[in-house]
């Protein structure tokens, strides 16, 4: 087979693997003609999946059953790297994330070669512990990331800073298992993306996170935007302020020092005193029942919503996707948000933007980076990564 006949041959793959995991169990012949691809192309490439364990027939040895993704097939094992520590877990295709298993911080001083070791043998733990046979490891980081080369450039919220340092080689060595690295905002987006409904028919997305710091991707037309030094969407070290905020990169007044989770938290206790000492799920319960308390968040979240305003007027997407810690603060952040933002796109195309909540940024990055291994395999021709 020539090289553009098994590049025209994985592409074919790929879509009615993303098919069947959109639309769901499908028969062959109504896969060619929704597809238009040939039909004994369809049946061939099929018959390859079939064998190899990826699809299920819902009627095993009829020719016209419908075709399915196999769940027991299509599951990863995901790591997420945070500041207070890292998660591991294995997720399957429809989203359903197991084994899930929370790792401290690592001790003060330890290098990010030893941090990788550390995380290395809790993923291989986790991996054990569930009996699974993994498609491959997704790794979501926090920080600037080359995701092409698995590469972090610098990741101002880990200890000792992270700065180029190779994440995918050491990881695959220790695992034995292809590995796929992503940015947590990108991670989280596609998170998202693949298994939020609004993923079934939209493929180009703004997305924001609110949590320890601001995070924030984009997606066009399916395709993940990092930009030329893959730090596409750092609006949260953007100077937004005149206190003298310190913030982790070195500079003052940066975004996030007014508008992440414990700024907002901070600057509504002073704004309205029974808020103090309050979690954030109390806090968003109080902000449904005090008026006050909604405007005081509004206030607080102007100068995000400025900047958000005008990356949204710039790339114009379908669906701007916000997302915290907590669904009920996620859901008062969103109304408040996307009511200033469409005060500054009125009368542009770009008010018609559909705003939708996210996922907890806690979820969102396991399946973000899960689905990272997903969409690698699907265009694979061994399948695995």
């Amino acid at each position: 087979m020539s090289s553009e006949q098994t590049r025209k041959r994985l592409d074919n793959q790929d879509r009615i693997l993303r098919h069947l995991r959109l639309a769901g169990a499908d028969q062959r012949s109504s896969m060619s003609d929704v597809l238009e691809i040939r039909k004994s192309s369809v049946t061939s490439i099929c018959r390859e999946l079939l064998d190899r364990g990826v699809l299920l027939e819902r009627e095993p040895g009829v020719f016209r059953s419908p075709l399915s993704l196999d769940p027991t097939y299509f599951k990863a094992a995901v790591l997420d790297i945070k500041q207070s520590g890292a998660t591991t877990a294995i997720v399957t295709v429809d989203g359903t994330i197991e084994h899930r298993a929370e790792h401290p911080a690592p001790k003060e001083g330890a290098s990010a070669e030893d941090q990788l070791k550390d995380h290395a043998r809790n993923l291989k733990s986790t991996i054990a512990d569930s009996g699974a046979s993994v498609l491959g490891v997704g790794c979501c980081f926090p920080g600037i990331t080359q995701a092409e080369t698995g590469k972090s450039v610098f990741a101002i919220n880990l200890p000792s800073g992270w700065r180029d340092v190779e994440i995918t080689a050491p990881l695959q060595s220790a695992l034995s298992l292809g590995v796929t690295v992503e940015s947590d905002a990108s991670c989280e987006l596609l998170g998202n993306w693949w298994f939020k409904p609004w993923g079934k028919e939209q493929d180009s997305a703004i997305y924001l996170s609110i949590d320890e710091g601001i995070g924030c991707a984009q997606l066009n037309r399916g395709r993940l935007i990092r930009g030329r030094h893959f730090a596409a969407g750092e609006l949260g070290c953007l100077t937004s302020g005149d206190e003298g905020r310190p913030c982790l990169c070195g500079k003052r007044d940066c975004l996030q020092t007014y508008c992440a989770s414990a700024p907002l938290l901070a600057g509504l206790a002073e704004k309205v005193g029974s808020v103090a000492g309050k979690d954030i799920s109390e806090v968003a319960t109080l902000i449904g029942q005090k008026p006050e308390l909604a405007s005081a968040l509004a206030m607080l979240l102007r100068p995000l919503a400025d900047k958000l305003a005008t990356v949204v007027a710039l790339t114009d997407p379908d669906v701007l996707v916000i997302a915290t810690a907590d669904e009920a603060f996620t859901a008062q952040i969103c109304t408040a948000l996307d009511g200033l933002m469409r005060e500054s796109l009125k009368g542009l195309y770009s008010e018609q933007i559909s705003v939708q909540e996210g996922f907890q940024c806690s979820e969102a990055s396991l399946l973000g980076a899960a689905a990272a291994v997903f969409r690698k395999s699907f265009t694979a021709s061994e399948i695995r990564v």
